[in-house]
């Protein structure tokens, strides 16, 4: 204001007599500069009303562009778009208006938290980070444990938040069997990586010999921790129902499968067979077996029927296949009774055999009246079927 003044009065500046002369040089120096300075405040307050109108469209832009990526995210991952946070990858980024809907893709195969947004009038594009709140379900500890504390369903109280992170565990069910590694406090949430799995083994309450059963009275069950234990160690109580001690035990162990022969039921040799004998009742019989029975090991006679050794076996050895080849059921010489039908008739002729045959194998016999030779299937010993 005391500029505009200053200007009224360099207008009406004059000498006081009769005549009035001109303005005087320094009051229109004056003036100039007064008008000068106006002009540049009026550019200066049209400019910070530029700004600032700018400044709001640059805002609405940007929360344009938030909307529509959370929409569109919340429609690609079927959520709601409250649970989307949507942040540029640079603070000062200005977003342009665009007049058409943006188009969005996931910037990369292998995640969806960076989403590509483009203006599809201009080809203006950014780069967006999301972050997805998902409420899940978690557990925490009541109390501050110790670690070795074995868990239990009183140890823990559920609750729920928002993206919890990996390994986090939800339900009771996964405690079962196990240890704290480490000291908890009270409101920690229970992580997988805090966690012991526990197995029961079997330790020995006495000394116990080589070949002696051992009893559930012998052993005493506790818990270790899974990481401290070999495979062996892990087994069913129900195999020491069926088994005795592999070798000399003493108190305090820890069982393991390789301590205890387990007992099976096998054709076990009496005495020792020479190869090629035929196996017998006599010379093979059922029997308890302890010990690692072989895949291929005989349980019944069934199966050795017309079976003999192809090696020499010694006595209380579990008789196997593999020890075993079939019996010929026809020897070269052998008289064979060849049954030859026709419809209901059947006629049994004596033939001699000119080779040796399995069971079920063909054989060539001769008649010995008239030399005529026929093909049969050995179907027994001493025993052909005519084709």
């Amino acid at each position: 204001m005391p500029l505009l003044w200053h200007v009224f009065a360099g207008g009406n500046c004059r000498y006081v007599g009769i005549a009035s002369p001109k303005f005087r040089t320094h009051t229109a120096v004056m003036k100039n500069i007064t008008v000068l300075l106006m002009v540049l405040l009026t550019a200066l307050l049209s400019l910070n009303a530029h700004t600032d109108d700018a400044e709001f469209s640059s805002i609405d832009n940007h929360q344009q562009l938030v909307s529509q990526t959370q929409h569109w995210v919340a429609r690609e991952r079927n959520l709601d778009p409250s649970q989307i946070d949507v942040r540029s990858t640079d603070r000062r980024l200005r977003i342009p208006h665009c007049r058409e809907p943006f188009e969005f893709a996931f910037a990369f195969q292998s995640s969806q938290k960076t989403i590509k947004a483009q203006c599809p009038d201009t080809g203006w594009q950014v780069f967006l980070g999301i972050t997805v709140h998902v409420q899940s379900e978690v557990l925490r500890y009541r109390h501050d444990l110790n670690a070795g504390h074995i868990l239990s369903p009183d140890d823990v109280s559920l609750d729920i938040i928002d993206n919890p992170a990996a390994g986090t565990i939800a339900d009771v069910a996964d405690l079962r069997d196990t240890s704290l590694l480490v000291p908890v406090k009270s409101g920690d949430l229970v992580s997988r990586r805090q966690l012991a799995v526990m197995l029961e083994v079997f330790e020995l309450k006495r000394d116990i010999p080589a070949g002696e059963i051992i009893s559930r009275a012998d052993i005493s069950v506790i818990r270790q921790r899974e990481s401290s234990l070999t495979d062996s160690q892990s087994f069913s109580l129900q195999l020491l129902d069926s088994g005795v001690a592999a070798s000399n035990l003493n108190k305090g162990r820890i069982l393991s499968r390789y301590d205890i022969k387990e007992k099976h039921r096998a054709l076990v040799i009496q005495k020792g067979l020479a190869r090629g004998q035929v196996i017998t009742p006599e010379n093979a019989v059922i029997a308890d077996y302890y010990g690692k029975l072989p895949t291929d090991a005989l349980s019944d006679y069934d199966s050795v029927e017309q079976m003999h050794t192809i090696r020499n076996l010694r006595a209380g050895a579990v008789l196997r296949l593999s020890d075993l080849t079939p019996s010929n059921v026809i020897n070269k010489g052998d008289d064979v009774q060849l049954s030859i039908s026709n419809g209901a008739l059947e006629v049994t002729l004596t033939m001699t055999a000119l080779n040796n045959a399995r069971l079920e194998q063909r054989v060539i016999l001769m008649n010995p009246e008239s030399g005529e030779k026929i093909q049969a299937v050995a179907t027994g010993p001493g025993r052909a079927q005519g084709l």
